[in-house]
């Protein structure tokens, strides 16, 4: 039976992405990619908390669940909330 891979999709991206690359710019690259992620997830926060359900148009609730699973899914939530907790 195969392991499973304890490292969060998030993390597994970043590995993929930069296997092939020079490290030169790699911490550049992913300060950005983190800060995209945390810019979205308070976008996502706000958008939610700032428009009531009844007033949300189809596309909106799509692209608000859709950047939401997508943030859960690849494990950003946990890389981010572990890392605040210094694990």
């Amino acid at each position: 039976m195969d392991k499973i891979n304890p490292k969060t999709f998030y993390e597994r991206m970043l590995n993929a992405y930069y296997k092939d690359r020079p490290t030169t710019g790699v911490r550049e690259i992913h300060k950005e990619l983190d800060k995209v992620c945390n810019l979205l997830a308070w976008l996502c926060c706000h958008a939610d908390e700032d428009c009531p359900s009844e007033y949300r148009t189809h596309h909106f609730t799509n692209a608000l669940d859709d950047s939401v699973d997508y943030l859960e899914k690849s494990g950003w939530y946990k890389f981010n909330k572990n890392r605040k907790e210094g694990r």
